[in-house]
């Protein structure tokens, strides 16, 4: 009578063993790739925009007005309705192959002091770019009699924090403080740095006020372009 092989019970272990070590070394390497597909799109993203942005300054001689919540779109009601970024694509389409929603989805956001408070990452304010113009006397804002002249656009970046830019001041900073080097994410640091990515642009050289760009308008220009 034939007896009918099959796997011992060592040689089944042996097998699940290198299965899992398998698995050990590729989840980490498919999660580091998401991080860096994200990061891509987000600079991509916010290269798009910058380039929009700057054909609709040529037109109107100025950027988009931001909205008090520093969104790249209006958030809508109960909220007030004033336009941001929306205007990059309708009536004149400058862009229309950008997202403007966040591909890290935040959880977090800092405030004016660099503390850290959760939001929800389904809420709209969360999922979406933040975009600030400013000129010499603060944020450029719909209801701001004078016109912006330089701006930040922003994607939360690996960390998912974002921050209040209508309460950081970055000329305030100094050059050597460790908070610059948060506010930055640098992609050389490794998937897992902290910081925000950056899109910087307008005409810096105008203002020599409280809102001037800063030491932080030069690295990220070192760091992602724009000007």
């Amino acid at each position: 009578m034939r007896r009918e092989s099959a796997f011992t019970l060592i040689e089944l272990l042996i097998v699940v063993a290198i299965i899992g070590i398998l698995a050990a070394i590729a989840i980490p390497n498919f999660l580091q790739a998401q991080i860096r597909a994200k990061v891509a799109r987000g600079v991509s993203d916010l290269r798009t925009i910058d380039l929009a942005l700057k054909e609709y300054q040529v037109d109107f001689n100025g950027f988009v007005p931001c909205n008090n919540f520093s969104l790249a779109l209006n958030p809508g009601p109960p909220l007030p309705p004033w336009p941001t970024l929306e205007l990059l694509t309708t009536p004149i389409e400058y862009t229309k192959s950008v997202s403007f929603v966040d591909p890290f989805k935040p959880s977090g956001r800092y405030t004016s002091g660099f503390t850290p408070a959760a939001v929800d990452p389904d809420d709209f304010i969360s999922m979406i770019y933040k975009y600030a113009l400013w000129n010499d006397t603060g944020m450029a804002q719909f209801d701001d009699a004078v016109m912006g002249r330089w701006f930040h656009l922003e994607c939360a970046g690996p960390d998912r924090f974002f921050h209040n830019m209508s309460g950081i001041y970055y000329n305030t900073l100094p050059s050597d403080s460790p908070l610059i080097g948060r506010l930055i994410y640098d992609p050389t640091n490794g998937t897992i740095s902290t910081g925000s990515i950056w899109r910087v642009g307008g005409q810096k050289s105008e203002f020599t006020g409280t809102n001037a760009p800063s030491i932080f308008y030069e690295l990220v220009l070192q760091t992602y372009g724009g000007g």
